[in-house]
C-alpha cells in the first residue's frame, strides 16, 4: 500500500519551460520577448530600435552639457555658462522626476504604451537643438538648454518602464544595464563628443581667415555655424528616433490583438 500511495502522491509542481512564441504579424519580430535575458533581448528588433532612440536622446543631452561653455561662447554668452548648467541641471531634475507621472498620464489616461514617453522625449530634444541652432540671443538659447535638460532627465525613468514593458520584470536589472550602458557609450562618443568636435573644428578652419587668425594655436569658432550642422544631425536622429517609437507603439499593438505573451 505505501508504494502504491507513493506512485500516486501528486508530484511537486514542475516549472514550464521557457518557450519563444513567434510573432503572427510583420510589425513584429520574429520573437517578442517577455521576461527574456539579455542574449534574448538583443535579438529582437525592438531592442535596437530602442537602443537608436536611447543613444540620439542621450547624445543630445550630453552634446548640450559637455560643450555647453563653447556653445555659449560661438554666440557671444559664454559668461552665462555657469547659470546655463544650471538651468540644465534643474531641467534634467524635472525630467527625472516628472518622466513617471507623464507615463502614467500616458497609459492611463490615455491607453497608450510606454514606448509613446520616448516619442515625448524626442519631440522635446528636437526643439531643444532648433532653438540651439537658430538661437541668437540667450532667451532662445537657455530656453534650448532648459528642454535638453528636460528631454535627457525624463529618458531615464522612461528607459526603464519601456524594458520592463517590453521584456518583462524578470531580468530588468540587466536588460536596463545593456541599454544603459551600450546607450550612453554610443550617445558620449558618437554625438557629444566626435560629432561636434568635428563640426565645430571645421567651421573655425572656414572662419579663420576671415578673422585674420594666426596658426599658432587652436582656432576659436564664432557664430552660428560652430555647431550648426551638429544639431541639425541631431534633430535629423531624435525625428528617426520618433518614427521608432511610433513603431514600437504599431509592433506592441500588434501583440496585444495577437494575443501575445512571449516568454514566460
Amino acid at each position: 500500500r505505501g508504494v502504491h500511495e507513493r506512485d500516486h502522491a501528486p508530484s511537486a509542481a514542475v516549472p514550464a519551460p521557457r518557450v519563444v512564441t513567434p510573432c503572427a504579424s510583420r510589425a513584429c519580430s520574429a520573437a517578442v520577448l517577455e521576461g527574456a535575458r539579455v542574449c534574448e533581448m538583443a535579438r529582437t528588433r525592438e531592442c535596437w530600435a530602442i537602443v537608436f532612440i536611447v543613444s540620439a536622446l542621450f547624445g543630445g543631452g550630453m552634446m548640450v552639457s559637455t560643450n555647453l561653455a563653447q556653445l555659449l561662447g560661438a554666440r557671444g554668452e559664454r559668461a552665462r555658462t555657469g547659470g546655463a548648467l544650471a538651468i540644465f541641471s534643474i531641467g534634467s531634475a524635472l525630467g527625472r522626476a516628472l518622466g513617471g507621472l507623464g507615463a502614467d498620464a500616458l497609459r492611463l489616461r490615455l491607453g497608450l504604451p510606454a514606448t509613446a514617453c520616448f516619442a515625448v522625449d524626442c519631440a522635446l530634444m528636437i526643439c531643444a537643438h532648433a532653438l540651439l541652432a537658430g538661437g541668437a540671443s540667450a532667451p532662445p538659447l537657455l530656453s534650448g538648454v532648459l528642454l535638453a535638460g528636460l528631454s535627457f532627465g525624463a529618458t531615464w525613468p522612461h528607459v526603464v518602464l519601456v524594458a520592463s514593458e517590453c521584456y518583462g520584470t524578470a531580468h530588468l536589472g540587466a536588460n536596463y544595464g545593456f541599454f544603459d550602458g551600450l546607450c550612453q557609450a554610443c550617445g558620449s562618443l558618437l554625438l557629444a563628443k566626435l560629432l561636434p568636435g568635428h563640426v565645430y573644428a571645421r567651421a573655425a578652419a572656414a572662419l579663420a581667415p576671415a578673422h585674420g587668425a594666426g596658426g599658432g594655436g587652436e582656432a576659436e569658432c564664432v557664430g552660428a555655424p560652430c555647431f550648426g550642422d551638429a544639431h541639425r544631425a541631431i534633430i535629423v536622429l531624435c525625428a528617426l528616433g520618433l518614427c521608432a517609437s511610433a513603431w514600437l507603439e504599431l509592433a506592441q499593438a500588434a501583440r496585444a490583438r495577437n494575443g501575445q505573451t512571449g516568454l514566460t
